[in-house]
């Protein structure tokens, strides 16, 4: 039995040995293509949350493929992952609960580059007003607001990654943007950060050389594929 090590700070749980018996190099492999995260802002409506309503012709770093959505996969070989007991009971750690409902799950590539991420907060979803039927601005607003706050979902997010380079630290404001962050940095590979991301500031640091490749030329129709061993 692989025995899992947790710790917990405030509303942070760091586990260790995590998902020794999913193979999340085959996964990652076989089910691509990651696309780019760009295309939020092209898909129907998102214009509407662009300044002067203007649609973003550039793409971001960061690509992705959704595994599940809704708590069903939508791959196949994932449901250990959606059942990981760890997970769960890290997530009543966080919360202080007892039902968890397992309801996404995606994989994640971020290219080599520098200066992208300065610490944001996921989108925060609330009691009939979620992502897939309203505007994200309207939601991050309903979240700032603090006005909706006994009707927001509590949503506890896993990260877990394939990274054993130097650099790229998971970074959490837990006590706040003001104050100092916490940071988990690499070998990450085999260690899950569960927390409450669409309250706490967060961001993913740089890997890459400040004299790196130059992100500027992707665009959100741009792919990452897969192409031969690890």
């Amino acid at each position: 039995m692989t025995q899992i090590a947790a710790t917990s700070e405030s509303s942070v749980v760091l586990l260790e040995r995590v998902l020794r018996h999913v193979p999340l190099e085959q996964l990652f492999a076989t089910n691509g293509p990651y696309w780019n995260q760009g295309r939020y802002l092209t898909t129907a409506g998102a214009a509407s949350q662009m300044p002067g309503g203007v649609s973003s012709t550039v793409g971001v770093p960061w690509y992705r493929q959704d595994w599940a959505l809704g708590g069903h996969a939508l791959v196949e070989g994932v449901d250990a992952l959606l059942g990981y007991e760890p997970f769960a009971d890290a997530a009543r750690a966080v919360f202080g609960g007892e039902i968890v409902r397992p309801h996404t799950l995606y994989a994640n590539v971020q290219l080599p580059a520098v200066g992208t991420d300065f610490g944001h907060i996921d989108v925060p979803e609330f009691r009939g007003v979620t992502r897939d039927r309203h505007p994200v601005a309207l939601l991050h607003l309903m979240n700032r607001s603090r006005l909706f706050t006994a009707w927001q979902l509590d949503i506890c997010t896993a990260v877990t990654w394939l990274w054993d380079g130097p650099r790229g630290d998971f970074v959490l404001w837990v006590d706040g943007p003001q104050s100092s962050p916490k940071r988990y940095g690499p070998p990450l590979t085999g260690r899950a950060v569960i927390s409450d991301n669409d309250r706490v500031f967060h961001a993913v640091g740089d890997f890459a050389s400040p004299h790196g490749p130059d992100p500027s030329d992707l665009t959100p129709t741009s792919e990452v594929h897969v192409v031969g061993e690890r």
